[in-house]
């Protein structure tokens, strides 16, 4: 549960990050854009385009940040849930012991609604990552293009 539970720390840190990241954006497009196209005003023509690629390329590497992280997120997570449910059921097994006897200390539901928590947190943060990594992916892709457009009309 552990790893699980550090996992969806840095999940949900990500999505914050994404999610300043996106607004810090928004505050300063106009004067970035502004600052590119005067830029491009220096280039001749025939590097224009070229320069606007270059540009675009390295923007898209850093809106892309932490998404292949996410990606990881996405697949481990729900494995990292399983795990702790299949590791729950062998203690579970064990404290039976060979004739299946129900232990008289507790009760087999509460056991059985401890060991899936680890399944239920593994298929959350694994949505959560997915969700973030989308909207990242969505607004990376909007952006670029939105840029690309407001570039080349120079």
């Amino acid at each position: 549960m552990v790893p699980l539970l550090l996992l969806s720390i840095a999940v949900l840190s990500a999505g914050i990050e994404r999610l300043m990241h996106w607004i810090r954006w928004t505050n300063e497009q106009n004067e970035k854009i502004r600052t590119f196209r005067s830029d491009l005003q220096e280039l001749a023509d025939d590097q224009v385009t070229a320069h606007v690629d270059q540009l675009l390329r390295r923007l898209n590497r850093r809106f892309s940040r932490w998404e292949p992280s996410l990606d990881l997120a996405m697949v481990l997570a729900p494995l990292l849930g399983l795990l702790s449910t299949v590791l729950g059921l062998m203690e579970l097994l064990e404290a039976l012991g060979p004739e299946l006897v129900l232990p008289r200390t507790e009760g087999l539901t509460t056991r059985y609604g401890q060991m899936l928590v680890g399944t239920a947190l593994g298929l959350v943060v694994a949505a959560v990552a997915l969700v973030v990594q989308r909207l990242n992916r969505m607004q990376r892709r909007a952006v670029i293009s939105r840029l690309r457009e407001a570039l080349l009309e120079v």
